[in-house]
């Protein structure tokens, strides 16, 4: 009985200590009331222990396939590790009136083109930028 007492004090312990998060696999299926990636629980499926949208340098997350593609707003700073895009998606993001509030941060982005047009799109005065 002991032990399962200290392993359930180590494992609470984990998950309070800062930055020791569980990756979680999320995948959009944009049934919110808006278009907003933090909108929860309904624009997301996570997989994993996680939170209820991906906003963790480890998690992944996926946009599949939809026959009329995606809009998704990007409201704040996120940093995630993968993100796979089978669809056309059009990215726009919150703007205060003085500073672009919504970004997305990825180590890898993969996208996989299923009707060989365009499948991201973002606002006219976005942009990216490549950090190796």
């Amino acid at each position: 009985m002991k032990h399962r007492q200290k392993l359930g004090i180590m494992l609470l312990a984990l998950a309070l200590v800062p930055g020791a998060a569980l990756a979680a696999t999320y995948s959009w299926i944009g049934q919110g009331a808006d278009d907003d990636w933090d909108t929860c629980p309904r624009n997301w499926v996570v997989l994993g222990l996680g939170g209820c949208y991906p906003n963790d340098s480890a998690d992944d997350a996926s946009i599949p396939y939809n026959a009329s593609g995606w809009a998704i707003t990007l409201i704040h700073l996120d940093q995630i590790d993968h993100l796979t895009i089978d669809s056309d998606v059009a990215f726009d993001y919150d703007y205060d009136g003085t500073h672009l509030i919504g970004t997305l941060e990825t180590n890898t982005v993969v996208i996989a083109a299923t009707n060989g047009e365009s499948v991201v799109t973002m606002a006219a005065d976005a942009g990216t930028t490549a950090v190796d």
